[in-house]
């Protein structure tokens, strides 16, 4: 203890406040008083901080200076920092806190508007090169009226492409009427293109949605040959997963495609659509695409035209009714195939 009182570290002779004994030893020393004072307030600075700003926040006067008084984002988010390490304690200061999170609102505003101009921005990027697209593979096939280098080049760009621009360029293909012939008469390879990767079904869901709802908004007098086929072809892919009550659906509006065209090859690809599809569709409809495809047989001169319908009425033989079934055998044997 001589030692310790030596090198100043106790001190003796005291007396103590309460007891008025004198106090052999005591490591109290008035020149640490400011050090441990610092020490303190260091460590409390974010309480103290808090409660700085919630009695300005009180006492100040005027919304623009209690909105300044209010705690910012990023003190809002040092606080709850400090909170979790157990350096500040929030009781009585709950309304304060909750006032101050309307400073976070036009962040929040702000990086709404960001990301909302930037997919409006991707959007617009999406459809402009969906369009390009449709109106190279329109334009090589008006030239050489099947597909070459170019064309089968764009197919390629559509196969490469990531689930945005492939919803473009199915929503501008619904409605650019020009580029339908070409995709009709090429609905496998665009199949391909479009569902290649999609082993989940997600991209497929997406798109029959898409045109299904597109199919909804027109009378069965607008309906394309285009949007029927392109629905059937989607849902031919698996019936299991999109339900019979979706199948009935899209067969409906493929027998309406069918009403609405005059046209042998189209009808002749829209039938044997409904041929792969007849185990889901009803006699009715068998029997209507039937007649329309006969009907046109009979009328059209083009012998390509007439083998192709005659191979859509052959797949759609095993529904056909036995009136129909026998015609359809004259017809095979009238035309030789």
């Amino acid at each position: 203890l001589l030692a310790l009182t030596q090198s100043g570290l106790v001190r003796s002779g005291l007396l103590d406040p309460q007891t008025e004994s004198q106090c052999s030893w005591t490591l109290h020393h008035d020149y640490l008083a400011r050090l441990i004072i610092t020490t303190h307030r260091y460590a409390a600075r974010w309480q103290r901080f808090l409660q700085a700003r919630s009695h300005t926040f009180y006492t100040v006067t005027g919304l623009r200076s209690r909105w300044q008084a209010l705690l910012s984002p990023w003190e809002q988010l040092r606080l709850l920092f400090e909170t979790q390490r157990g350096q500040v304690n929030l009781e009585n200061h709950g309304i304060f806190l909750i006032l101050s999170t309307a400073k976070v609102i036009p962040f929040i505003l702000a990086l709404l508007l960001a990301l909302s101009g930037t997919n409006l921005v991707l959007d617009w990027q999406a459809r402009n090169a969906a369009d390009l697209v449709l109106s190279n593979l329109n334009n090589t096939y008006k030239v050489t009226a099947s597909l070459d280098g170019d064309a089968l080049r764009q197919f390629w760009v559509l196969a490469a492409a990531n689930q945005r621009f492939k919803t473009a360029f199915v929503q501008r293909s619904l409605a650019n009427a020009n580029s339908q012939t070409t995709l009709v008469n090429h609905m496998e390879m665009l199949n391909q293109s479009l569902f290649g990767l999609d082993p989940q079904f997600r991209q497929r869901r997406h798109t029959l949605n898409l045109i299904l709802t597109d199919l909804n908004r027109r009378k069965n007098s607008q309906i394309t040959p285009y949007s029927a086929l392109l629905a059937a072809t989607i849902y031919a892919t698996g019936p299991e997963v999109f339900g019979i009550a979706t199948g009935s659906t899209v067969i409906q509006y493929l027998t309406a495609a069918m009403r609405a065209t005059n046209d042998g090859a189209i009808l002749s690809i829209l039938g044997m659509t409904l041929g792969k599809l007849s185990v889901y569709s009803t006699p009715e409809q068998v029997k209507d695409c039937a007649n329309r495809l006969v009907t046109n047989m009979l009328a059209n001169s083009d012998r390509r035209q007439i083998i192709q319908i005659g191979q859509a009425l052959n797949s759609l033989e095993p529904k056909l009714p036995a009136l129909q079934a026998q015609m359809a055998a004259e017809l095979y044997k009238k035309y030789g195939f």
